[in-house]
């Protein structure tokens, strides 16, 4: 019930969406950061000679890999 002289009513709904707000943010960066550092899946191809050779690897060290 939002009433244009009940500021609490308004005070509660910004609140609410400001919480959320935040929370989806949170979700978004774990799992961003997930993918990014733990279920990276990296192929590299690597032509030599006549083989070819892939490369396949979910790492959670990327550093291992350079």
């Amino acid at each position: 019930q939002l009433l244009t002289g009940n500021l609490d009513s308004y005070t509660r709904l910004l609140y609410t969406l400001g919480i959320l707000i935040l929370f989806i943010r949170y979700i978004v960066r774990y799992i961003r950061e997930l993918y990014k550092g733990h279920l990276l899946i990296l192929y590299y191809t690597i032509k030599d000679y006549r083989e070819d050779i892939y490369i396949s690897s979910i790492s959670l060290y990327l550093n291992i890999l350079k």
